[in-house]
């Protein structure tokens, strides 16, 4: 079956990168991703301006990177973590804190490790749940 066919019938395509196998993208979460990379940003900025300290709670996290139409791309987490460096970056003194739940130990893991280059600023507070 081809990965064309797999989307077709639903069935999970997985992608092989250097040392992780992505999942490919569900039209749900490619919304929920769209929806966060418009309003997170305002939503810091709105919020951050009466308090120094924000969270952001992802109760199903995933693995960090998905794919879609044969490209790799960002999941809610790196989107969120993105979202906190640049509200840190333009607002001294203010921190994004993120909490990033996920039950399935492999997924947890290939989130941890997609994060790892992400994860260089001091003004996120990143803590994971199972």
């Amino acid at each position: 079956m081809t990965v064309s066919e797999e989307k077709a019938n639903n069935k999970p395509v997985k992608m092989s990168t250097a040392q992780i196998e992505v999942q490919h993208l569900k039209r749900v979460s490619r919304i929920k991703h769209q929806i966060l990379t418009r309003y997170l940003p305002s939503w810091a900025t709105i919020l951050g301006s009466a308090f120094d300290l924000l969270y952001y709670v992802d109760c199903f996290a995933g693995p960090g990177q998905y794919e879609t139409d044969g490209e790799i791309v960002d999941g809610s987490p790196i989107i969120a973590v993105k979202a906190g460096k640049e509200f840190a970056a333009k607002n001294s003194g203010k921190k994004l804190g993120i909490v990033l739940v996920e039950d399935d130990n492999d997924q947890l893991k290939q989130l941890q490790d997609c994060l790892r280059t992400t994860l260089s600023s001091s003004s996120l507070v990143i803590q994971f749940r199972m």
